[in-house]
């Protein structure tokens, strides 16, 4: 992991975007290769949402269902799923199924 950290970080400070941003907080988020930082992974989250990348979308619309380092807020997850699932994202599709 320590040398996917590298890499990733490389890419991302190299200005590559979108899907290198959530990798990166997936690290972050599991504390693979760097110290676990539950705030990072969702500022990178939410950067790369920004950026209509929708696992970051899920990724943040999961914290927010389960209240994950986050109040839990069923509204805002349904809110991030649903912008997931307008980018045609099957796995956002079925979560905002399951919650409404």
């Amino acid at each position: 992991y320590n040398k996917a950290y590298y890499y990733l970080n490389k890419a991302y400070n190299g200005g590559v975007r979108d899907m290198i941003t959530t990798s990166l907080g997936l690290l972050y988020y599991m504390g693979n290769g760097v110290s676990k930082d539950i705030n990072k992974a969702l500022e990178l989250f939410k950067e790369a949402a920004s950026d209509d990348e929708p696992n970051a979308m899920c990724y943040i619309a999961s914290m927010y269902e389960n209240g994950i380092e986050v109040e839990k807020d069923i509204n805002k997850a349904i809110e991030y799923y649903k912008k997931a699932s307008e980018l045609d994202f099957e796995f956002a599709t079925n979560k905002l199924k399951e919650l409404q």
